[in-house]
């Protein structure tokens, strides 16, 4: 197989796939580590946003069920991810939640995020592959796996969501 790829020229591909995938990857772990906001917001909103909360979350920071969140210093909103040492959430999900004061309740507004390097892993098997002659077979692959992706980062993004509400709705009361 290795030589199959020496002999028609194809190592610089997978060269760079290996250097685009690593430095995505470290990029992305800096970006939650540095708490980097528009990574965080670059994402799409739930399917349904969480029911309402009776009061303002006070909490500046804090950790349930596998995800970490941190309070935005304009206090309108909150960024989250998933506690890369627990094992409740994918790796690399991550995103905000925006608060809105509506009358006598607090609005969470939820925008999910996975992580980008299986993304873009999948788009350049698809775009290798259409370069290659084997487009019909790697586009489809492609758009097959992204698919399943976002289903599956979906799926968790609203348990995350729950899971945030839940804790921040019992905030103050004693384990």
């Amino acid at each position: 197989m290795l030589q199959e790829i020496l002999a028609d020229g194809s190592l610089h591909r997978v060269a760079m796939a290996v250097l685009v995938v690593a430095l995505s990857a470290v990029s992305e772990r800096g970006w939650i580590a540095l708490r980097w906001r528009p990574y965080f917001a670059a994402g799409v909103p739930l399917v349904q946003d969480p029911l309402p909360l009776a009061r303002m979350p006070e909490t500046g920071s804090g950790a349930r069920s596998g995800l970490r969140w941190e309070r935005m210093a304009s206090g309108d909103g909150a960024l989250w991810w998933a506690d890369p040492q627990e094992r409740g959430f994918p790796r690399g999900l991550h995103g905000i939640v925006w608060f809105g004061a509506t009358g006598h309740t607090v609005a969470l507004a939820v925008r999910w995020c996975p992580p980008w390097t299986p993304l873009l892993a999948m788009l350049w098997l698809g775009g290798v592959g259409a370069v290659d002659g084997q487009g019909w077979f790697t586009g489809p692959l492609a758009a097959l796996l992204i698919f399943a992706l976002f289903t599956g980062y979906q799926r968790q993004a609203a348990r995350a969501a729950a899971v945030l509400r839940y804790g921040w709705a019992r905030e103050g009361e004693e384990p």
